[in-house]
């Protein structure tokens, strides 16, 4: 229902609703939404216009780049678990930009459910829902592990299948950024060096923290800047990356002020600050040891 909503609001100006108004309205956390929206392309992408698709792409994108990541998700429960880890730290590992990219856009391994499987209670029971999937699953799904294997259920598919798209997301952004900024000075090491330090964020327990109440766009200008400072490339300051991110060429980039000039630099959910600040105070704390380790 929540989908449908979002459809109907798309094409009805008077009616639009700013999200996530409409998953919060109808109790659905943000990475039950993000299997819903992506189970929902993978079934009926072909059937919907232009607009419809690239709305619900839209929604996709700002799940993986905040939604997931909030302080209230259930992802942060699942880096608490060994096996989870492991298989978001295997998808990460094997990532290499063109092929995660194109395995990425693959058939849908995520199932959803009567019992949520990310595990977060409703604040209310929801009524019974098929145990059929919104799309089918296909490839080989295991009905019984091989002895001494433990199977792969839906919820740890599910988070492989977020971690192959949300490092999808993560590459076109900065390859985005980096063809606006190559006449400013971004050379392609630098670029592919932001890659390493983005890639060992994501597999450290301690510095993926970095993402909690942020922006994958922040995450990323700040490796920018820092590998450019490294790789000596004065040219690429961070007036420059904020310049360019702001007329971005990727429509699908969230552009707002917020971005920049509203940062949370924590521990308190009050202590906010500018990305600079930001990435003095909190970021360079972390991940100054990677940042070097790349550029070495």
């Amino acid at each position: 229902l929540a989908i449908c909503f979002e459809i109907v609001s798309r094409a009805h100006v008077q009616i639009r609703l700013p999200f996530p108004a409409i998953p919060k309205a109808f109790n659905v956390c943000h990475m039950e939404f993000f299997v819903m929206i992506f189970n929902f392309l993978n079934a009926f992408e072909s059937k919907l216009n232009r607009s419809v698709r690239n709305h619900l792409a839209s929604l996709q994108n700002k799940l993986l780049e905040y939604g997931v990541w909030q302080s209230d998700s259930p992802l942060w429960a699942h880096f608490e678990e060994d096996d989870m880890v492991r298989m978001w730290n295997q998808v990460l590992n094997a990532c290499d930009h063109p092929e995660v990219r194109q395995s990425a856009m693959s058939q849908s391994p995520m199932i959803v459910r009567v019992a949520r499987s990310f595990g977060r209670p409703p604040m209310h029971p929801p009524s019974p829902m098929p145990a059929t999937p919104l799309s089918p699953v296909r490839g080989n799904v295991q009905t019984s592990a091989p002895e001494g294997v433990k199977p792969v259920g839906p919820t740890q598919k599910q988070l492989m299948c977020l971690a192959r798209k949300f490092w999808a997301r993560l590459y076109d952004v900065t390859f985005d950024l980096y063809i606006n900024l190559q006449n400013h000075g971004m050379g392609q090491r630098c670029f592919e060096t932001t890659l390493a330090v983005l890639k060992k964020i994501f597999l450290n327990p301690d510095s993926r923290k970095l993402m909690q109440d942020r922006h994958l766009h922040q995450i990323i200008m700040c490796v920018i800047f820092g590998v450019s400072k490294l790789e000596d490339e004065p040219a690429v300051s961070f007036r420059k990356i904020i310049d360019v991110h702001s007329t971005a060429s990727d429509k699908c980039m969230d552009l707002s002020e917020g971005l920049y000039w509203t940062v949370h630099i924590g521990p308190a959910p009050d202590q906010k600050g500018n990305i600079i600040e930001f990435y003095n105070k909190t970021f360079v704390a972390l991940c100054k040891e990677l940042l070097l380790d790349a550029a070495n």
